[in-house]
């Protein structure tokens, strides 16, 4: 029997939440995303016992866990589904705001900065909802031409819109950005993710607010109030990238664009830089087991089809490798089942729900 009481996505990058339907109903708004974070908080986890090799260790009260790699061809022995149980359509897309902080608010009234330049003020966006209701959130700090990482900081705030506490500074995407002449005589900016960029990941991990940087295999576990409660480390191969693995993604990436669309964006890639390193990781989940999934960053030649996953449990221990399809960005992980979205061909959006089978 699938838990699954609604369908919620909040998107990091600009604070949207999307709402699917059939089901988009069920949904009302933030409020019904705190009772989902809450939902099986509480519940007791099965207890799986990992063969990947983990060492606890205290610095200054705080538990650090380092874990060996799985092995490479690993499974964890999870199954998800063949097909997908769920097939819903895009409902309605809505954005959430949190409330500026009262620095922030005075600058926004008298509409200038200091220096008497216009303020330039961005709202708290809302990343996750942890139990309890605090809700973990991002301010942008800047942004910059050239090879750059935008910093923002983060913090955890209220349901009143009161910040409870900082969680300091990190850096965002990796981004190059450079001016192009336009054919009539103008200038615009293209700005470039970097394909092999690194970046800041969050998510809630049981009761606690999980963030790391993919540049390192480290993700950091926060409460409530702000304290850290654990780190988690992972051994993680460095490699460097070419220049032609690099051309290549830029290529594809463009290759459905017009050649007049594509023509001055694949100018402005041949200046990027190259990475000095392939992120340590892409992106991270928490379950409604309190189990933490860490997805593999994929490498040009990686064999494996979809998306692999480190699976963590509550206390930071590795217990292996999950796959999950391919083409399914993961935005909820049930006890038994995955949900996440999917497009077509003409870049429709879809969402799907996939049946997960965890061994003991």
């Amino acid at each position: 029997m699938y838990r699954a009481r609604q369908v919620a996505r909040t998107i990091s990058a600009g604070g949207w939440l999307r709402l699917w339907g059939p089901i988009a109903g069920c949904c009302a708004g933030l409020l019904a995303i705190a009772a989902s974070a809450c939902e099986g908080a509480d519940q007791d986890p099965p207890e799986v016992e990992s063969p990947i090799a983990s060492e606890i260790h205290d610095s200054a009260g705080i538990p650090i866990v380092e874990n060996r790699a799985p092995a490479p061809d690993s499974r964890l022995g999870w199954a998800v589904g063949d097909a997908p149980v769920v097939a819903g359509v895009h409902g309605r897309t809505m954005t959430l705001r949190g409330p500026l902080d009262p620095a922030t608010r005075e600058v926004a009234a008298a509409g200038q900065a200091a220096d008497g330049a216009p303020a330039d003020v961005e709202p708290h966006v809302v990343l996750r909802v942890l139990p309890g209701g605090a809700m973990l959130t991002r301010t942008p700090r800047g942004f910059r031409q050239g090879f750059h990482r935008w910093e923002s900081s983060y913090a955890l705030m209220g349901t009143h819109g009161a910040t409870r506490a900082s969680l300091g500074n990190y850096l965002g995407i990796e981004t190059f950005s450079a001016f192009y002449q336009q054919p009539d005589g103008n200038f615009a900016v293209i700005p470039l993710r970097h394909p092999f960029g690194k970046t800041t990941v969050t998510t809630a991990w049981g009761d606690l607010a999980a963030i790391g940087d993919t540049e390192t295999y480290e993700i950091r576990g926060y409460r409530s109030d702000g304290s850290l409660a654990r780190i988690v480390r992972r051994d993680h191969e460095t490699r460097i990238p070419t220049q032609a693995e690099q051309d290549q993604v830029f290529r594809n990436r463009f290759a459905g664009l017009s050649e007049e669309d594509r023509e001055p964006r694949m100018a402005v890639a041949a200046d990027v830089p190259l990475a000095e390193s392939f992120p340590a990781y892409s992106r991270i989940r928490g379950d409604a087991l309190g189990n933490l999934w860490v997805a593999e960053f994929k490498l040009p030649d990686a064999r494996y089809e979809g998306t692999l996953w480190t699976v963590f449990d509550r206390e930071g221990r590795a217990l292996g490798f999950v796959a999950t399809p391919g083409g399914l960005s993961i935005f909820e992980i049930g006890e038994d089942y995955i949900l996440g979205s999917t497009t077509d061909e003409m870049d429709v959006e879809y969402v799907e729900m996939w049946e997960l089978a965890r061994s003991d």
